[in-house]
């Protein structure tokens, strides 16, 4: 079952960054940019005597807490979230002594949302429960819409998909009253995760059908793309595999912009197995490629990203004194080990990737063989007696029948049929036939030649064709046949007697495989006629 992907959502990104962005915007109009804010509040704070009143008190607490979120701000955009989260706690903790409530509750916010990045999902779930709290008491239903859908999330992100589901469905309500199409449309395609999520694939197909045709109704491409995604998950889940690589073909002019992004990678991944089940192996070799080469790229973006932060700081730091200087001169000397490390484990995925696509092309291969073997045997073989059927006999025979005019070698042909077959179904049942035939034609199989061919012509009828037999060998062959019939005995019924009528066509002058067949069916019916239990040769008195 595919996991919740919740980071994959751009919408909770959007929802997560807008409440904390609007708070740092405020903060640097208040404080006239965020690295002057910062000077002025710290001069401001070791400077102004706090011997003014309770307006100039609050000011000052503002500033303070402004000066800790910028400073959240840049630890963030260095993936330093520890030192982030010090730096909001502290925020937090003054808030508790201001009287504007929404200051606290927008550092609250921060907090939930850099918990919910980092993968710390209980406290990102306290958090945002507090903000619903804080939204339903002020009945601030915009506020409420945005900490619903995250709180959703939250859940989703623990397997809480029920928790998760109310949460997304109060969230989009909110959204519909509030005529805010884009939220809603958000909240749509969160629930038809979250169904896929659960199995549920009829709803999940619902809720991302929804979302697509308001996302496109709202210009919104990037989100489309996204959704078509999820269709092409839920339509594989589905076995519907044409549609879903028709929704993975959709989306992937939009992600294709954007070679980053984790909804390309796992748009290639889901086409590479929906091709495979296809058993279009060409499309499913080249999306696994591009899937291989876009995680490829991933990882060493991050690598880079990675060297490039860690060669930042080393910079910010090497002219603070000599015994510093050296440490990061080491540090460096360890990063470079630990990029060339990189590069190597990079050179191994590559190595075992190709390894992957060659066990891939060869697990393919060797599917298809079996299934095409598989599939021959169900098309040649009579299922309740094991031989050949009607048309892999008479396919035999055609081509024998071309050999000996070929060749001008005799050929025979002898067709034998079940006296009394009806009878036996009647008296003991049609498992007592079935069992008759399974045990008759095993008894024919230890009977025939090496060069005899043996098929189940039709319901109790049976087809031999004789190669290189003249009629008389093939009298003895008839012969041997009835005998061994006749002594043929059944364990579940001793007292049931089967015997056999047998006719037999020797190729003289006919003009085709079809006609010697059918002057073999009148020797039979000759048999038949003169009291069964017997052979008849066509031609003779």
């Amino acid at each position: 079952m595919p996991g919740l992907n919740v980071i994959d959502c751009s919408l909770a990104a959007v929802y997560r960054l807008v409440s904390f962005y609007l708070l740092l915007s405020f903060g640097t109009l208040l404080l006239g940019g965020s690295a002057q804010a910062m000077a002025q509040a710290e001069n401001s704070s070791n400077q102004a005597p706090a011997t003014t009143g309770p307006k100039s008190a609050e000011t000052d607490k503002l500033a303070e807490v402004n000066v800790l979120l910028a400073r959240a701000d840049l630890d963030i955009q260095k993936s330093q979230y520890e030192q982030a989260l010090k730096s909001l706690t502290s925020a937090y903790q003054i808030t508790g002594t201001m009287e504007d409530a929404s200051v606290g509750r927008n550092v609250l916010n921060s907090m939930a949302n850099v918990y919910y990045n980092i993968g710390q999902y209980e406290p990102a779930e306290r958090y945002y429960r507090e903000l619903v709290s804080l939204d339903e008491a002020d009945n601030n239903l915009l506020s409420l819409s945005v900490s619903l859908f995250n709180l959703g999330h939250v859940n989703a992100s623990q397997k809480q998909f029920q928790v998760a589901e109310t949460n997304f469905n109060r969230s989009l309500a909110l959204s519909r009253k509030l005529a805010d199409s884009d939220g809603a449309a958000h909240s749509l395609k969160a629930l038809g995760v979250n169904a896929h999520a659960q199995d549920e694939l009829e709803g999940a197909g619902n809720y991302l059908e929804q979302a697509l045709q308001a996302f496109q109704k709202n210009q919104n491409h990037n989100e489309a793309a996204v959704v078509h995604r999820h269709l092409g998950d839920v339509e594989e889940a589905r076995g519907n595999l044409r549609a879903a690589v028709r929704h993975y073909e959709e989306a992937l002019p939009v992600l294709t912009q954007h070679a980053s992004s984790l909804s390309l990678q796992r748009t290639y991944r889901g086409l590479s197995g929906v091709y495979e089940q296809l058993h279009d192996y060409k499309n499913a070799l080249i999306s696994y490629r591009t899937y291989a080469l876009l995680l490829n790229q991933e990882q060493q973006q991050k690598s880079l990203e990675t060297t490039q932060r860690m060669l930042a700081e080393f910079e910010t730091e090497r002219f603070s004194d000599d015994n510093e200087r050296l440490e990061m001169q080491n540090q460096r000397q360890k990063l470079e080990l630990k990029h060339r490390s990189d590069l190597l484990q990079m050179q191994y995925l590559a190595i075992f990737l190709s390894v992957g696509i060659i066990i891939l092309v060869a697990t393919m291969w060797w599917r298809s063989r079996n299934h095409a073997q598989l599939m021959l045997e169900h098309a040649t073989t009579d299922e309740l007696t094991g031989l050949s059927n009607r048309r892999a006999i008479l396919r035999f025979g055609s081509n024998e029948w071309e050999r000996s005019e070929r060749f001008n070698r005799p050929f025979t042909c002898l067709i034998f049929d079940i006296d009394h077959f009806k009878s036996i179904n009647d008296t003991w049942g049609h498992a007592a036939g079935d069992q008759v035939l399974k045990i008759l034609s095993a008894t024919l199989l230890t009977t025939l030649r090496t060069t005899d061919a043996l098929g189940r012509f039709g319901g109790e009828e049976f087809l031999l064709f004789a190669t290189e037999t003249e009629p008389y060998q093939a009298g003895v062959l008839a012969e041997r046949i009835r005998q061994k019939v006749e002594a043929t005995v059944y364990m579940d019924i001793p007292e049931l007697k089967v015997t056999v009528s047998i006719g037999i066509a020797q190729k003289k002058s006919e003009s085709s495989l079809d006609q010697l067949i059918h002057h073999a069916d009148q020797a039979l019916y000759a048999a038949k006629e003169g009291g069964r239990n017997q052979i008849i040769v066509y031609g003779e008195d």
